[in-house]
């Protein structure tokens, strides 16, 4: 039963990694240790092309040339009994041809620190409870924001430039062969002041609420595990302290994805996903990519 859960949380955590590339795919999912282990750290590497934009209007515009890399690392450590801390930081290349023009820039991304209490504990297995943690995040924004560009076709995006905090319940059963997660989680962004080399002045961003809804399904046989999910992303609209910006919409995106897991030993496992966030939902003012990503997971036992 340990050796399925295992593999539940590159599975079930490896969606944050696509967000929309306007906000340098910033998410409050966080890292967590979901097994019996003291500590873990896992690197994913991501290749994202970006393959069609929704305004705000529902409109579909095509895009060709905008690819992206992510390299990520989340670490996570129990310091006391049902408790833990995680921390979250990413590096992200993006590559845009468009028009005539080609740019490449590399920044850091958002920085995520989490706390989690093992809030349902499974002291002894039943069929139907499930186990359960909740968590708190906290978003730095070290990343650059679209406000904050200061080149031509904005591959210096790596962030949403607010401070977020977040809460959430992540709920998760092994039932045989089969497993399943769900998670639900609320982020409230507050203003913060930035300045714009476009406006070459400083506007105040004001961001609003913003929730993540998660529901995965995994099968597993031996050392390897097949799952699916579907993750729907809500926010409101990053309106300014300019004029004009009182009428933008709200962003929405489904991400769905597949993955395939490998337990390479009682300490580490690998996770291949593949992601595309047009197959599903209704999106609004959002770009939409497809994805693929390969993550390494490293476990210490308590």
């Amino acid at each position: 039963m340990n050796s399925i859960l295992l593999f539940l949380l590159s599975f079930g955590f490896s969606l944050h990694l696509y967000g929309a590339s306007c906000c340098g795919g910033s998410s409050a999912v966080p890292s967590l240790i979901t097994g019996d282990d003291k500590g873990q750290i896992t690197t994913s590497y991501t290749q994202s092309n970006l393959t069609d934009q929704v305004d705000q209007n529902g409109v579909w515009i095509r895009r060709k040339g905008h690819t992206s890399q992510t390299l990520k690392f989340d670490s996570a450590l129990i310091f006391s009994d049902r408790w833990q801390a995680g921390l979250t930081f990413s590096a992200i290349e993006k590559n845009i041809n468009s028009g005539g023009l080609q740019e490449k820039r590399s920044a850091l991304g958002d920085v995520i620190l989490t706390g989690g209490f093992e809030s349902l504990p499974e002291w002894d297995y039943s069929v139907w409870p499930p186990k359960g943690f909740t968590f708190m995040t906290l978003t730095l924004p070290t990343g650059k924001s679209i406000n904050e560009s200061s080149t031509t076709l904005g591959t210096d995006i790596s962030g949403r430039g607010v401070y977020s905090l977040g809460l959430g319940q992540l709920l998760m059963k092994a039932i045989g062969a089969w497993d399943y997660q769900v998670m639900i989680e609320v982020h409230q962004s507050f203003d913060r002041k930035v300045y714009s080399p476009t406006l070459e002045r400083d506007v105040t961003l004001k961001p609003g609420i913003g929730s993540t809804l998660m529901a995965g399904l995994g099968w597993n046989v031996k050392e390897y595990r097949l799952g699916g999910s579907l993750s729907h992303l809500t926010e409101d609209p990053m309106k300014t302290s300019e004029p004009g910006s009182s009428g933008l919409t709200q962003q929405r995106l489904t991400t769905a994805s597949v993955t395939a897991g490998y337990q390479i030993n009682l300490e580490t496992s690998s996770t291949l996903t593949l992601s595309s966030q047009k197959l599903f939902g209704d999106p609004q003012n959002s770009d939409l990519n497809d994805s693929i990503s390969l993550s390494i997971q490293k476990r210490w036992p308590r």
